[in-house]
């Protein structure tokens, strides 16, 4: 596994998590 892309998808997850649970709260 590339190591960038294994942090960019981390990157990835951590900011649209917390975005998503957000949205479901503000909805």
């Amino acid at each position: 596994l590339n190591m960038v892309y294994f942090i960019m998808l981390l990157h990835g997850i951590g900011a649209l998590m917390p975005w998503n649970m957000f949205i479901t709260a503000e909805g």
